[in-house]
């Protein structure tokens, strides 16, 4: 009995801690093109060929084919169940991850709850809402069965059969729903093949020759996919790809943070092997093909957790000491319960502090859906505005609310888009001359910046020159996003009757009156932050400067009623605590 409630107790430890840790909104640029373009498979019964999104890609092949099934999935569940269901079926992958990891230790569970607990905290940053989700389950099934198969009785001979069919569906699954990122089963399978034939020391074993076939199996099912050979060259592509430098997820961490997250990993992981020393070989050459691919980019790190904690969690298994302190803890189910409570408790305290660095920066605790690009697009659409954009951020979000209608300038697919595409982009963030050789180029209408992602960047990027440009001005500002009109005569009117003479997003992040603002420039300034304050959303910043405003002036009862208002709508945010 003592047993029994162990197993379940520590069961509803993970349970728990993964349906916290996965209570976030939907944040991810790329979630959006994703789910437009599932809508555009599912609608029209193929794979997309040429380029639907981006005018600066217009014509060009479509090269991100690979993804086609999880974008499908992805956009049947926002369909039917928006941004909940989507947050489900995150915590559902997660949940299949963590009862994977379980599975391999079910005996000792008062190390292997805690561990599983640890691994899903530090794995937290890659469970985005993106084909990547199913990349991490199926990654975990393909080495948990690998161990089970390792670990099966040599004449258990159905077992390991069943096992080597379940790989090779799953290899397919895989390569439909991440295309190439399947490849990852196949080192995993190449280290189970190499630990067998150095168990049986032979070439001629059926069981090897089985393997071997297998195997070939799985390097053809990276063809059985409708973009055929596609997954090999995007792969291909990827590999001798220079814009991975300016994505973040693919460069490496800093050395200082990776080894403060990962360090315990690496150290529970050799302990266990050097304790134990079960199926040497494939311990130690996954765990190093994954640790060094967990230091080539941060995308990586997810793989290398559940690669050592499962890992972990085979080698303790087997270690006949664990298997005795396990026997002597379950004669005493206070001891053991406690034991489990503390280390249960320790790792949860853990992933509370990793899941609030993660969440408290964009307020995402929750379900929902974080769309601070909804309302600069509701006002793009409400005023009519046209021609051709400039954006860098949100492109994704832009195209699934308004394709075809609206091309985007980009929409966060670097590999695509290519390396020189990306370089000038990026240039002109700051380089007059850059910004107006791409402004020549595709003849810029107008712009839209998510200006808040680069508040640590002086001047703004592309604002700061934006800003100074008489051709354009700015019409449409709130706590994110700004929107840049060029006066042409496509959008005249809008330029003349909305634009702000005052106000800039500088003015609006710093929160601070410049002292240099002319009189009858107050006046003006205080009507256009009470027109952003009433927008749909209303703006926190505004509210702030307001204040700040009318403290200047010497007007006490009006700064009060706008603190009166922040505490409102904003009770808990910490500015709103601190000017309290």
């Amino acid at each position: 009995m003592t047993v029994k409630i162990l197993r379940i107790i520590g069961i509803l430890f993970v349970f728990a801690a993964v349906v916290w840790l996965c209570a976030f909104k939907i944040a991810d640029f790329d979630f959006w093109w994703h789910i437009k373009a599932g809508e555009i498979v599912w609608k029209t019964h193929a794979l997309i060929s040429t380029d639907p999104f981006a005018y600066t890609r217009a014509g060009l092949p479509y090269l991100a084919t690979h993804e086609w099934l999880s974008q499908i999935i992805l956009f049947l569940v926002w369909h039917l169940g928006g941004a909940t269901g989507v947050i489900l079926l995150r915590t559902l992958i997660v949940l299949a991850i963590a009862a994977l990891l379980l599975s391999r230790n079910m005996r000792d569970i008062w190390l292997s709850a805690p561990l599983t607990i640890l691994a899903v905290a530090l794995a937290l940053p890659g469970f985005v809402d993106r084909p990547q989700l199913f990349t991490f389950v199926l990654f975990t099934a393909f080495f948990v069965l690998a161990l089970g198969y390792l670990n099966l009785a040599d004449g258990d001979t159905r077992s390991r059969r069943n096992i080597l069919i379940a790989l090779l569906v799953m290899e397919i699954l895989w390569v439909n729903l991440h295309g190439g990122a399947a490849l990852m089963g196949i080192l995993i399978f190449a280290a189970l093949f190499l630990q067998r034939l150095i168990t049986l020391r032979t070439f001629r074993s059926p069981e090897l020759r089985l393997l071997f076939l297998i195997g070939i199996g799985l390097c053809l099912a990276l063809l059985v996919s409708p973009s055929g050979t596609g997954n090999i060259s995007y792969i291909l592509s990827l590999l001798n790809d220079r814009t991975v430098i300016f994505i973040h997820e693919w460069a490496p961490r800093p050395l200082g943070l990776y080894l403060r997250d990962l360090t315990i990993l690496w150290l529970l992981a050799l302990g266990s092997i050097a304790a134990t020393r079960r199926h040497v070989f494939f311990a130690v050459s996954t765990l190093l093909i994954f640790g060094v691919l967990s230091r080539i980019a941060f995308r990586h790190e997810m793989l290398f957790v559940f690669a050592a904690t499962a890992i972990t969690l085979d080698q303790l298994w087997w270690n006949p000491r664990v298997r005795e302190w396990t026997d002597q803890l379950v004669h005493s189910r206070e001891l053991a319960a406690g034991i489990l409570l503390i280390l249960s408790v320790g790792a949860g305290l853990f992933a509370f502090q990793k899941s609030k660095a993660m969440t408290d920066p964009w307020e995402l605790r929750g379900y929902g859906a974080f769309e601070p690009a909804k309302n600069a697009v509701d006002f793009l659409g409400q005023h009519d505005i046209t021609g051709r954009m400039f954006n860098y951020d949100w492109g994704g979000y832009i195209s699934y609310r308004d394709y075809p209608e609206r091309p985007v300038f980009y929409d966060g697919r670097n590999v695509d888009f290519g390396y020189d595409f990306m370089r000038s982009a990026l240039d002109a963030a700051q380089s007059p001359e850059v910004w107006k050789t791409l402004e020549d180029r595709y003849g810029f209408h107008y712009a839209v910046f998510y200006y808040d992602l680069f508040t640590d960047i002086l001047p703004f990027p592309y604002i700061g020159h934006l800003g100074t440009n008489p051709q354009w001005a700015l019409v449409y500002l709130d706590d994110w996003m700004a929107v840049y009109l060029k006066d042409t005569p496509l959008n005249h009117a809008a330029f003349d009757q909305y634009r702000f003479r005052v106000l800039t997003p500088e003015m609006l992040e710093s929160g601070i009156v410049p002292d240099q603002i002319a009189p009858e420039e107050v006046a003006v300034l205080e009507r256009e932050l009470l027109r952003i304050m009433n927008g749909s959303e209303g703006s926190f910043k505004a509210h702030i400067l307001l204040a700040n405003l009318y403290e200047a002036g010497n007007l006490p009862q009006d700064r009060a009623a706008v603190l009166q208002s922040m505490q409102k709508r904003w009770p808990q945010r910490y500015r709103t605590l601190e000017i309290r």
